[in-house]
């Protein structure tokens, strides 16, 4: 039964990761969904956002089999201490075969989502010109 658990002692308890399991593996795949139709619409950049998400949603539902008690911080929705126990280094780590690509996935997806020049590099573009004594400094953003 995957919701009860015996302790060394022969205790039951009710457990919730596998709960939380589901629950992630079902947001990573409504989150590719996004993404692929973000994609097929051709708008690129909407695709981050929704990738990271969903590396970080398996990174989770990994991270709980190791450590099953984070579902029960998910569920009391303490903010700060979710973020401490899931930092990305923590969900996806470097030395594991299995999370290093993704590790580097979601940093990638990172840089794409926040605002830094990486982000905005294919989105603007920047022009400075004098003429005649006068200065014109141009910025145009493209809104995919």
């Amino acid at each position: 039964m995957p919701f009860i658990r015996r302790d060394a002692n022969g205790v039951k308890t009710i457990t919730l990761d596998f709960a939380l399991r589901a629950q992630m593996v079902l947001s990573a795949r409504m989150q590719l969904t996004y993404a692929a139709c973000h994609l097929l619409r051709g708008h690129l950049t909407e695709i981050f956002g929704h990738a990271r998400c969903a590396i970080e949603g398996a990174g989770i539902a990994y991270l709980s089999r190791a450590e099953p008690d984070i579902a029960d911080v998910f569920m009391t929705t303490d903010r700060g201490q979710l973020i401490r126990r899931t930092r990305t280094n923590t969900i996806l780590p470097t030395i594991d075969p299995l999370t290093a690509d993704l590790n580097t996935d979601i940093d990638f997806a990172s840089q794409q989502i926040h605002n830094n020049f990486t982000s905005l590099v294919n989105r603007r573009s920047q022009s400075f010109t004098v003429n005649g004594g006068r200065w014109h400094y141009r910025v145009e953003v493209n809104y995919e």
